[in-house]
């Protein structure tokens, strides 16, 4: 028998543009009861709903039929580890012809498959690109032609699920939002297009970047479920960006974005040992980027190497005249691998950080008694009475004596974080929240989308609270109470809160970048201040400063508390676009330590029984669990639901009978749901041959769908449905072409 598939036509590929290799290339400026488990989508009108549909169907079908294995013969092997290849060496191997970018692609998309998918099911990726694939045959077309390209030609890049991709649902991980299909690309993506790079897809995160409630588990959202840290899959992946950190820790893409509010980037870089990156606020373009506050939200790389990071921001520097502080960074066009400079520790001052809270207004004048009025704080983790110094105590150390071996001047600081008195309401986040949410509400989805507010967000939730309210939505219904208008009480004491975070972050910040004599400009002044981890989140945020941090070890499980071989990282924070010092001093650590290792050197036992090449087998599950067929007596008699066609790709066929007229097989089919709400895999009506019902049976867990059908020799037409929601949607048939053997 030979099935001869018609697939769906993939989604065009967007216009490449030549770009000189290594060079910057130049681009055009474009102006952040009982309910049902699976909820409806908010509504759409209908002409909207068509396209969403449409993009529903290519982009679901493209990440769910990874969940099994393909029929078509295995993509070639590319000559390199993904789990730990740098940009600069698929780059290498481009060039030489020893690969391309579709072999590439397919690497990654297989690694999506068997870690992400199945496998352990680390869960990082919401949605793969449906024109990945030929994104990648362009780029190779690119390369053979000998053309100029950019810097990223050919190169799979994935993205936070909070980040516009045109034609691509932008979710941010919720139910609410799960057919906010993106009209525009963010002017991020478009300039990672035209450096050359394929958008492989999405990647989960922690629901509305951790901004929907309190208590919700880093990675967790309503529409994605729970990332997993491969690391330590009972240690949290951080977040918000939890799949971003995840996919670039085991190489299911060489370069990640997330986004940062307040340690977005820098948790889960220092949670899955990644090297991550959070800019000045303004060097990425955070139009497109659906946000929490204007004043803090940035957008920025989690990747294995302070070189690929540097790529990265290179690609995406450009000023965007949509964004009043992208609009007006000064390093736009700027090169950062050109910052990339092992001997930058040599004579370089940096500052050891040690942080004084003031717990009286005392501590921020000339007096205060120590743990009356203030606490210092080191970054120098305390070894407990009676214990042995803890691992972090020890990579601290070791980082700090790493730099000094390098030549570095090691300078103690003090950070102030001065008293506040009476911290006010609302903050500052929960303010602009709402009104940022709103705004790119209102402005970057479609015309037909139905949730345009917060309060349609709040709305939709409650609706569905059995998905959506799992953790509650505590602080999406307080910034909904927010009296946004010019004159208000909350106005006003938001411009105070702001005011006072810019005073209370910038300032001691720059008093601490002085040096001891607290003076700009002097000899004694420190390029950088090293926090341990993430330390620097806090109060890096407020300011808008930036902070590249890098993989410093891992624990060895001998200190007090047992680590676990768990990560750590060591922070580089500076002022506002310091970002081409700090990517030195950070590669010039990176290159003296070398201390990154993967998740498959220190979590082994996750990669038993995966179905990526080398994994090990012995003692695993069987492959095959048996079943018993499911009673289908009752298919197309459930009151009140409507069956909706989709979209079938038959993968796979096995005869199981001969006889006069014809074969019977098990044909395995694989759903591609035309609407979100459609699950996949289940809630099956019907397979349809011809127009002829035959009998349903659903013979796997995994998506996989199996018929036994019989067919005459020639051409069939073969159309599944499934239950829907509340309305019938006009399906697509798959036609097969049978021959007897």
């Amino acid at each position: 028998m030979t099935l001869v598939l018609l697939l769906p036509v993939p989604v065009p590929l967007a216009g490449a543009t030549a770009r000189h290799c290594g060079s910057r290339p130049r681009r055009t400026r474009g102006h952040d009861r009982q309910e049902s488990v699976i909820p409806s989508r908010p509504h759409v009108r209908p002409r909207a709903r068509a396209l969403a549909a449409l993009a529903a169907v290519t982009a679901t079908a493209a990440l769910a039929a990874l969940a099994q294995p393909a029929a078509a013969a295995p993509p070639a092997a590319v000559p390199i580890d993904l789990e730990t290849a740098t940009v600069a060496q698929l780059d290498t191997l481009l060039a030489a012809k020893q690969t391309t970018s579709l072999a590439i692609t397919q690497g990654y998309l297989e690694r999506i498959r068997a870690l992400s998918i199945v496998g352990p099911a680390l869960n990082a990726v919401q949605t793969v690109s449906a024109s990945a694939l030929t994104d990648a045959k362009a780029a190779d077309a690119v390369l053979a032609s000998g053309a100029a390209h950019g810097p990223l030609l050919g190169i799979p890049v994935l993205l936070k699920d909070n980040i516009d991709v045109k034609g691509i649902a932008t979710t941010t991980g919720s139910v609410a939002l799960q057919g906010n299909v993106a009209p525009a690309d963010a002017p991020l993506v478009s300039q990672l297009r035209a450096a050359g790079a394929v958008i492989l897809g999405k990647t989960k995160l922690t629901e509305f970047a951790n901004f929907l409630t309190s208590g919700m588990p880093g990675g967790y959202s309503s529409l994605g479920g729970q990332v997993l840290n491969a690391y330590d899959v009972t240690q949290t992946p951080s977040g918000s960006s939890a799949g971003s950190g995840v996919a670039a820790s085991v190489g299911l893409a060489p370069i990640t974005f997330g986004s940062e509010t307040s340690g977005s980037i820098l948790s889960p870089a220092n949670a899955n040992s990644d090297v991550g990156v959070k800019p000045t606020v303004g060097l990425i373009s955070r139009t497109g980027v659906i946000p929490i506050s204007a004043t803090q939200d940035t957008a920025g790389p989690l990747v294995k190497t302070v070189a690929d990071a540097a790529l990265a921001l290179t690609a995406t520097d450009l000023a965007d005249p949509t964004d009043s502080a992208s609009a007006a960074t000064p390093l736009s066009g700027h090169d950062f691998t050109r910052d990339l400079n092992p001997g930058a520790l040599a004579r370089a001052r940096l500052g050891v950080v040690t942080t004084r809270t003031c717990l009286t207004a005392l501590c921020d004048g000339t007096g205060g008694v120590a743990g009356t009025d203030y606490v210092d704080t080191s970054q120098r983790p305390v070894t407990p009475a009676g214990g042995t110094p803890p691992d972090t105590q020890v990579l601290y150390d070791n980082a700090l004596a790493a730099m000094q071996a390098a030549g570095a001047t090691l300078v103690p600081v003090r950070v102030r974080v001065p008293f506040i008195a009476s911290p006010g309401n609302p903050g500052v986040l929960t303010y602009e929240f709402k009104r940022d949410l709103n705004h790119y509400l209102a402005t970057r989805t479609s015309r037909g989308f139905g949730v345009k507010t917060l309060q349609d967000v709040i709305d939709y939730n409650n609706a569905h609270a059995a998905v959506a309210l799992k953790f509650g939505q505590l602080q999406a219904t307080t910034s909904q109470a927010v009296d946004l208008s010019p004159g208000s009480a909350d106005t006003a004491t938001y411009n105070a809160n702001r005011s006072r975070d810019i005073a209370q972050s910038t300032g001691p910040i720059n008093v601490a970048l002085a040096g001891p004599d607290g003076v700009a400009g002097n000899a004694d002044d420190v390029s950088s201040l090293i926090y341990l981890g993430s330390n620097s989140a806090g109060i890096g945020a407020k300011a808008q400063d930036p902070t590249v941090a890098v993989p410093a070890g891992y624990q060895t499980g001998q200190g007090t508390p047992p680590g676990s071989r768990r990560p750590i990282n060591i922070g580089f924070l500076g002022a506002q676009y310091s970002e081409p010092t700090l990517i030195g001093l950070a590669y010039a650590y990176e290159q003296a330590t070398r201390l990154r290792r993967p998740p498959s050197s220190i979590n082994p036992t996750l990669y038993r029984c995966t179905a990526l090449p080398g994994s090990p087998q012995d003692g695993c599950p069987a492959a095959t669990i048996p079943v018993l067929p499911p009673d289908t007596s009752n298919l197309g008699g459930l009151p009140g639901i409507v069956p909706r066609a989709a979209l079938v790709r038959v993968y796979g066929a096995q005869r199981v009978t001969s006889g006069r007229k014809g074969h019977r097989y098990v044909v395995k089919v694989f759903p591609s749901p035309l609407a979100p709400d459609v699950p996949v895999g289940g809630r099956l009506v019907g397979l349809y041959v011809d127009g002829v019902r035959r009998a349903t049976l659903l013979t796997g867990r995994d998506g996989t769908i199996g018929y036994l059908v019989g067919f005459r020799p020639g051409r069939h037409t073969v159309t599944a449905v499934f239950f829907g929601a509340v309305d019938l949607l006009k399906g697509s048939s798959q036609k097969v072409a049978v021959s007897a053997r």
